[in-house]
């Protein structure tokens, strides 16, 4: 009981100190772009009024609109898509009453943005750097995997694996086919219409991606849990397999 009292007080007093009495550390922004991407995705673009310094690929952070009534002033995660550190892009599935929203987001409405969060960079250059990385991303879960992509298909093998609900879900195909073009062969991209299965897992992943790739699933936590069971099944080691559930 001591260590936990003891625990809560010290939590409750970075808390206030980052609160009340630590600088203003958060990025501020303004959304310049809005658009359709099907029927329920969205991309967002918000230009930063200062470089996001810290921000490395497949990083999420929490947004906040402020003064529009489209949506509600809390705060929300969401993936950046690509690896600019100036103008950073979001691409949302409209699930819930606050994304539903968005489309009725103005441009320049002002952005506040915490963050950023994440652990996939700093497993991709903590491991073998020789190894293959595996990326199988679900629907808008695609958005992490799409930066890491963006930010090593010219120095390393990488194969992305999309599972869209509709072939035109695909909505980013034109931008990895530029990936693949200057990736030199480094960048292979396969897409499914639904889950990939076991059978497809095994047929399309190679016999070095399976032994020594390392693996890395976004997605709602369901199909994660699912696409984790079949890799296992594959005999894709469980240390290199790592995700991000999309819960919230």
């Amino acid at each position: 009981m001591v260590l936990f009292d003891l625990y809560t007080v010290v939590v409750l007093g970075v808390y206030a100190w980052k609160k009340w009495i630590a600088p203003d550390t958060y990025l501020a922004g303004t959304v310049i772009g809005n658009e359709a991407l099907g029927e329920s995705t969205r991309k967002v673009s918000v230009a930063l009024a200062s470089r996001a310094e810290t921000l490395q690929p497949g990083d999420s952070v929490f947004l906040r609109f402020e003064g529009s009534p489209a949506v509600s002033r809390e705060w929300h995660p969401f993936s950046v898509t690509d690896d600019d550190q100036e103008t950073l892009t979001f691409t949302i599935s409209q699930h819930g009453d606050f994304t539903r929203g968005l489309g009725r987001v103005d441009m320049g409405t002002r952005v506040r943005l915490e963050g950023p969060f994440g652990r996939f960079e700093s497993i991709v250059q903590g491991r073998d750097r020789d190894a293959p990385l595996v990326f199988l991303g679900m629907g808008a879960g695609v958005a992490p995997l799409l930066s890491l992509t963006a930010a090593h298909h010219m120095t390393r093998d990488i194969h992305l694996l999309w599972a869209v609900r509709k072939p035109e879900d695909a909505y980013y195909l034109d931008e990895l086919e530029k990936y693949q073009a200057a990736s030199g062969g480094r960048l292979r991209v396969t897409t499914s219409v639904g889950r990939f299965c076991r059978g497809d897992l095994a047929d399309v992943l190679s016999v070095e991606e399976v032994e020594k790739g390392e693996f890395f699933i976004v997605g709602p936590n369901p199909a994660v849990l699912a696409s984790r069971r079949l890799l296992r099944r594959i005999r894709v080691g469980v240390r290199r397999i790592h995700d991000e559930r999309l819960t919230m």
